[in-house]
């Protein structure tokens, strides 16, 4: 994994073992000369190595990875590997595909496991398609200090996608995008403002932000300012 720190070589199962917590990942898988066939291989005038061969990049997906829901990153016992459904997640290093192993054990919904685990699901109705509130949170710091716009932001992660996997067709969540990311930040206005209950009805100003340099009586300017002959 060239994401890993130390960029260690693993074996197929040990690959999946470090990488039940970092399911957002992008590895590279060796390739064998013996396993490519000759139209396939490089056309050369010197001679190639018996063992020749490249490290090409892949998903953790097509390795085999699957994430355990509701079990902090470990899988239900009550539940099979047969048991997992397929999601599309959308974080900091790309779109990727997530096999996901919900629980059994419990009374909560798959969109609230995702949640749990900081997924943010576009639908709680048989969910196909999450945002981790990292790729949230830093679009959020793109759009406020780089003024990046959220179409170029998206761009970039499927460029990433594309390098990873060497595709050139990359499912297009852009209209999802917009919507979650709007409905991410009413949900963060109103935790900022104190409101446990985001369907309540609203006060005038409740979501309002005190400017700290607007002039304030007994806040930020003394009481009875205006009766100083210094004013």
């Amino acid at each position: 994994c060239t994401q890993c720190f130390g960029r260690r070589i693993l074996c197929g199962p040990c690959l999946l073992d470090s990488h039940q917590f970092l399911p957002f990942h992008w590895p590279e898988v060796w390739i064998d000369r013996s396993n490519l066939s000759k139209d396939s291989l490089p056309q050369r005038k010197d001679t190639l190595p018996a063992r020749y061969g490249y490290f090409k990049r892949t998903s953790l997906f097509e390795v085999g990875l699957q994430v355990g829901l509701g079990h902090d990153g470990g899988f239900c016992p009550q539940t099979h590997g047969n048991d997992a459904f397929r999601m599309t997640v959308l974080h900091t290093t790309g779109q990727h595909i997530v096999a996901f192993r919900p629980c059994a054990c419990s009374d909560k919904e798959v969109w609230q496991q995702l949640l749990e685990v900081d997924i943010f699901p576009a639908t709680e109705k048989n969910p196909q398609l999450g945002f981790t509130f990292e790729v949230l949170r830093h679009q959020r710091c793109f759009n406020l200090r780089a003024k990046t716009s959220l179409k170029e932001y998206y761009d970039a992660l499927v460029d990433l996608t594309r390098a990873a996997e060497g595709r050139g067709a990359v499912s297009m969540l852009y209209d999802q995008l917009r919507l979650v990311v709007r409905l991410y930040r009413i949900l963060t206005t109103h935790m900022r403002a104190g409101r446990s209950d985001a369907s309540a009805p609203l006060k005038n100003g409740e979501l309002c932000v005190i400017c700290p340099a607007c002039p304030q009586p007994g806040v930020n300017l003394p009481e009875q300012w205006d009766n100083y002959p210094l004013k």
